[in-house]
């Protein structure tokens, strides 16, 4: 199936579905605004009063298929609007001895607006009639009709400020305040007009019952039903995901990420570029979608982007199932609990990480309790400009292959910490070590290869391992460990993934490989310095993390240095009866990975350590806290 099907089939599920309870945002031609009064009139059109919507407030109203879209045209909303759509009788506010003051351009502009206005409140009304006209034959939409009774024998702003909304009266007087002065600003009166008719305005008829509000499912079955009796059938085209023959979209929604977003995801305005033009006649021989499967997609897809995305940037990602209800399957959120899962938090040293024993165990839940043969949607939109919004990722994949995919990633990436639990590093925290803040491109090529199970791309691996070896890379020490065990868990995952080479998330005592073997010397001497350093109450760097890039460049070189530098460490730790054991132990394993070395020039070469290096030194440095012998390293 296609996206275009797959988000037309979602609406019904999210319609059907018991466990979302406030479903408002569905309902096809509703658009979201935020209002500046609402006005409270009865069922027989009389004026109860007013009151001021506080910022930020939003309400869903009824539009059309275009006036979502408006700019500058005439094209209203057919029951809540702007003042200049509704308030037909602004221009009583001015009389003839204020016209006579105003400049020859500010008359000019007035004249404009006066005649603009005409034909707004014109359009909203006919709009507004025609709806009351078919609801007295078919249902009876009280709400609609009190508001066409209360239009016809009232004036909008005389009862707004009858009531003493002080911030009408503040407009209408900025709006004249130049006469006052004869130098006062020349764009107050544009300006004056300008705001108070770009006031919204929501209706509440106060005896109507709840089933007839304005976000309510029978008034909005009771606009698209008088909505569609205004199709010219002529004009119906066939749908390219329904199949059907029926009445084309011929304006398509914006506000699918959030309620500012002003890209559209579908359109059809270029009639004067080369979209089609030579091949086609008109853009309606190109494909079509009808009406009612546009509304669907845009409301399934709005509905995703707003409770279940995960973004980076200006680009959202959506994971999403179709079943007996619509569950959500997020491998890309920091939140575990779009999985059920509550993030272990009770070490405060342990908020950046998943652990790998728990995230598996609820994969392996989610894996037996999703059918098989159940596809996961996924699905990520990003604008490249602030019109035009994009595809740029859609697949769909069997749940078992889904889970099994995020299970093999767990596999892959986790290695051992100090408290011998299996560790994952976030996907965030290594977009942070990489490329300094939430990338989308880090995240799109990485979502690649937790789908596909294939290779991680080779740049990130290298970047993220020159990172970690600058000493600067984090604001103190325990943030440089952290990125050294992140970093260690990429380069695992590459080192299986890319070059086919099995390694384990615990130490391996059994590789000879010449860069893991150095990883794990450099571990042992920082060892014996930090034991050193914590026994007497310092805290700073150790040798070896402070010469991490000059090893791994020369490491035969600076190993020997390194060496020079932890002799009175050795010694003081070899003179005192408690701690002989300690650093016996040490000196015995430094001898016994030495003697690893299979070729006299691996250990005497200048030749640059690999990656691996870093995943011996994490390794080891965790295998030498665990035991009798663990130290209480507070950094880590």
């Amino acid at each position: 199936m296609t996206w275009l099907s797959v988000l037309s089939e979602t609406y019904k599920y999210l319609c059907n579905d018991k466990n979302i309870v406030k479903k408002d945002c569905l309902l096809f031609r509703y658009t979201t605004i935020q209002p500046s009064w609402v006005i409270l009139i009865n069922s027989r059109g009389d004026f109860k009063g007013a009151r001021e919507v506080p910022k930020k407030t939003q309400y869903l109203v009824p539009c059309t298929d275009d006036s979502p879209a408006r700019t500058n045209a005439c094209n209203a909303h057919p029951l809540c609007d702007n003042l200049q759509y509704i308030a037909g009788r602004y221009c009583k506010y001015f009389d003839p001895d204020y016209l006579t003051a105003l400049s020859e351009t500010e008359r000019n502009f007035y004249v404009q607006i006066s005649s603009k206005m005409k034909d707004f409140y014109d359009d909203y009304y006919h709009k507004l009639n025609g709806w009351c006209n078919w609801s007295k034959d078919n249902d009876n939409n009280i709400f609609i009709l009190a508001v066409q009774k209360y239009l016809t024998s009232h004036d909008v702003i005389s009862d707004l400020v009858s009531v003493g909304m002080d911030s009408i009266s503040e407009d209408l007087v900025n709006v004249k305040l130049h006469l006052n002065d004869s130098d006062a600003n020349k764009n107050k009166f544009k300006d004056g007009i300008k705001a108070l008719l770009k006031k919204f305005i929501v209706w509440e008829v106060v005896d109507c019952p709840s089933d007839w509000s304005i976000s309510s499912f029978n008034m909005g079955n009771s606009w698209n039903n008088y909505y569609e009796t205004l199709f010219n059938q002529d004009l119906n085209r066939y749908c390219v995901v329904s199949g059907i023959k029926t009445v084309p979209a011929t304006g398509y929604p914006k506000k699918i990420r959030h309620e500012g977003d002003q890209a559209k995801l579908i359109s059809s305005n270029d009639k004067q570029g080369l979209t089609f033009r030579g091949r086609f006649i008109d853009a309606s021989e190109t494909a079509n979608i009808s009406s009612t499967v546009c509304q669907q997609i845009h409301k399934s897809l709005s509905w995703l982007m707003r409770n279940v995305q995960f973004r980076v940037d200006s680009q959202y990602t959506v994971f999403w199932t179709l079943g007996k209800e619509i569950n959500v399957l997020n491998c890309l959120s920091d939140d575990l609990i779009e999985l059920g899962l509550e993030e272990d938090t009770s070490d405060d040293k342990a908020i950046d990480v998943f652990y790998a024993d728990k995230v598996k165990k609820i994969l392996d839940g989610k894996l037996r309790e999703i059918p098989p043969t159940q596809k996961v949607y996924i699905m990520s939109v990003d604008s490249m400009t602030p019109g035009r919004l994009s595809v740029v990722l859609w697949e769909e994949i069997d749940s078992k292959s889904y889970f099994e995919a995020l299970l093999r990633w767990c596999d892959d990436l986790e290695v051992c910490d100090f408290r011998n639990r299996s560790y994952i590093p976030k996907l965030s925290f290594l977009s942070y070590i990489i490329c300094n803040e939430p990338n989308k491109d880090f995240y799109n090529r990485i979502l690649n290869s937790i789908l596909t199970i294939g290779g991680i791309p080779a740049d990130l691996m290298l970047r993220i391992f020159h990172k970690v070896l600058n000493p600067f890379s984090s604001k103190d020490v325990k943030g440089i460990y952290s990125n050294i065990k992140a970093a260690a868990c990429l380069i695992k995952a590459y080192q299986i993934r890319n070059n086919r080479r099995n390694f384990e998330m615990s130490l391996d005592i059994e590789c000879q490989d010449r860069s893991y073997l150095f990883g794990r010397l450099l571990a042992v001497a920082d060892n014996i310095e930090k034991y050193v350093l914590v026994r007497t109450g310092e805290n700073r760097m150790t040798s070896a993390m402070r010469l991490l890039q000059t090893f791994s460049e020369r490491p035969a070189v600076t190993w020997k240095n390194i060496e020079k530098s932890i002799i009175p460490y050795i010694q003081r730790l070899s003179s005192a009866q408690s701690t002989v054991g300690f650093i016996t132990k040490r000196q015995i394993l430094i001898d016994h990975i030495c003697s690893m070395f299979t070729k006299v020039d691996d250990f005497t070469s200048s030749k640059p350590l690999d990656p691996i290096f870093i995943l011996g030194f994490h390794q080891q440095r965790c295998a030498l806290y665990e035991g009798e012998e663990k130290v209480n390293d507070s950094n880590d």
